[in-house]
C-alpha cells in the first residue's frame, strides 16, 4: 500500500468514526444553564448544567468553574448598560448604592453618574456645609438613623440638578421583614462661587469596570454575579449576551463528555411447547473510541508531538572568491576578418614573399551563417523530441 492509499484509508476511518459517534452522544445544540455565586472569600464560582442525549437517552452534563475571571471589560459594560436603562435591572440597586459610597451620584440634568465636588454650591446638613451630593447624602443617612434607631436606612438614589439635591433612602424594619418604605429628602444648595463650575468626572463603562473588578475597591464583589447573570425579567436574551457567551465557552472547556455509553438490547423468545414468551434485556458497554481505534489515536498523538520533528540541517555556505576569476578576456570575437597570412619562399638564389588572404573564407562564412544557425535549431528540436518520446 503506497502512501496516498494509506492516507485515503485513514481519512475514511476517521469520517466513519465521526459519523457513527453521533449515535452515542448527540447534543442537539443544547444551551448551558448556570448559576453564579460568591464563596466565603468573595470569589466568583460558576456551576452549569446542560441537557444532552446519549444513545437516545437524556443525560445531564455538569461543569464547575472556581474563581471565574470574566473577560476584560465585560462586567463594566453590562452593568453600565443596565444603569443607563433605569432602575429595576438585575444588580442595579446594589451597584448604584455602592457607587454612592464612593462619591458618585446621579446628575438628573444629564442622566449620567458623576464624581466630584461642586465648585459653586454647598448643602447644609447638621450644621456642616457639604460641597458634594454624596457627602450630603451620607450625612443625612447618619441623622435619619440616629432619629429612628428601630429602623434601618440605606441610600438608594442620589440625584443632583444644579443646586437641587434629592436623596431617596430605603427604610426597613429588622423585626418586620415585609416592612419597606422610601424616604425622600431634598435640599437646595447655597451659591458660594459665581465662577463657572468645573465639570466633574463622568462615569464610563471602563471606569465602572475598574471599580467593580478591583478587589481592593470592591472587596465584597458587589454586582459581579448579577452582571454575569442574564436579566430575563427585563427582556435580556441569554444566548445573545456577552456574559453568557463568555461563561458558556468556559463551561464547554471544563465539561467532560461521557467516553462510553450503556447500550440496552432486548430480545424475546417464544417457547414452542407452552407458547410462553420470555423477554431478555442485555446491557453492554460501548468501549471508548481509543480502545478500539488505537492506530488512529496513536497516529493523532504522533502527529501532535512536536518533539519528533527533527531539527533542520545547517550548511556552511562560503561566498565564492571573485579574485580568482581571470581579469583579461581569453577570447576576442570582434567580427573582423583576420589579416592575410604571409610567408617568405626561399629558392636558394632568390626568395619571394607569398601572401594568402582570408577574404574568400570570411565571405563564405558570412554567407553560410544563417544555414548553420538553422541547422543548430533543428538539431536541438530533434534532441528534445527524442527525450520526450523516451
Amino acid at each position: 500500500m503506497d502512501i496516498s492509499n494509506y492516507f485515503k484509508y485513514l481519512l475514511c476511518c476517521i469520517a466513519f468514526t465521526l459519523i457513527t459517534s453521533n449515535t452515542y452522544a448527540n447534543t442537539a445544540n443544547p444551551t448551558w444553564d448556570y448559576t453564579v455565586t460568591k464563596d466565603s472569600s468573595n470569589k466568583i464560582n460558576v456551576t452549569g448544567t446542560k441537557n444532552i442525549t446519549v444513545n437516545g437517552k437524556p443525560k445531564t452534563l455538569t461543569a464547575t468553574i472556581k474563581d471565574f475571571k470574566p473577560k476584560s471589560g465585560l462586567v463594566g459594560r453590562t452593568m453600565y448598560r443596565r444603569l443607563m436603562a433605569g432602575a429595576g435591572g438585575l444588580g442595579v440597586a446594589a451597584v448604584a448604592g455602592f457607587l454612592h459610597t464612593k462619591g458618585w451620584y446621579l446628575d438628573t440634568l444629564t442622566g449620567l453618574y458623576v464624581l466630584g465636588a461642586s465648585q459653586r454650591y454647598v448643602w447644609t446638613c447638621g450644621g456642616t456645609q457639604h460641597n458634594s451630593p454624596a457627602s450630603y447624602a451620607s450625612c443625612m443617612l447618619g441623622i435619619l438613623q440616629a432619629q429612628n434607631p428601630t429602623y434601618e436606612f440605606a441610600i438608594d438614589t442620589i440625584e443632583n440638578d444644579k443646586e437641587q439635591v434629592r436623596v431617596i433612602f430605603d427604610k426597613t424594619a429588622p423585626n418586620l421583614p415585609s416592612y419597606h418604605q422610601s424616604v425622600v429628602v431634598t435640599n437646595t444648595g447655597t451659591v458660594v462661587n459665581q465662577d463657572e463650575e468645573v465639570k466633574p468626572t463622568t462615569l464610563t463603562p471602563e471606569i465602572l469596570n475598574n471599580i467593580l473588578t478591583d478587589p481592593a475597591v470592591n472587596t465584597q464583589s458587589i454586582g459581579i454575579p448579577e452582571a454575569l447573570t442574564p436579566d430575563v425579567t427585563t427582556g435580556e436574551v441569554p444566548t445573545s449576551l456577552e456574559s453568557y457567551q463568555d461563561i458558556a465557552a468556559s463551561l464547554e472547556q471544563q465539561a467532560v463528555y461521557p467516553s462510553q455509553t450503556d447500550v440496552t438490547s432486548t430480545s424475546t423468545t417464544t417457547d414452542a411447547v407452552t407458547g410462553n414468551q420470555t423477554t431478555t434485556t442485555t446491557n453492554s458497554v460501548i468501549p471508548s473510541f481509543c480502545d478500539w481505534a488505537t492506530p488512529i489515536c496513536s497516529f493523532i498523538d504522533w502527529f501532535k508531538d512536536d518533539s519528533a520533528i527533527p531539527e533542520p540541517e545547517h550548511y556552511d555556505i562560503q561566498e565564492f572568491d571573485k579574485s580568482r576569476l581571470p581579469t583579461d578576456p581569453q577570447f576576442n570575437f570582434n567580427g573582423q576578418c583576420p589579416a592575410p597570412k604571409t610567408f617568405t619562399l626561399n629558392l636558394g638564389m632568390a626568395s619571394t614573399q607569398i601572401s594568402l588572404p582570408y577574404d574568400y573564407f570570411c565571405s563564405f562564412a558570412i554567407d553560410v551563417r544563417p544555414f548553420v544557425i538553422l541547422a543548430a535549431w533543428l538539431h536541438a528540436c530533434y534532441i528534445f523530441a527524442g527525450y520526450v518520446r523516451s
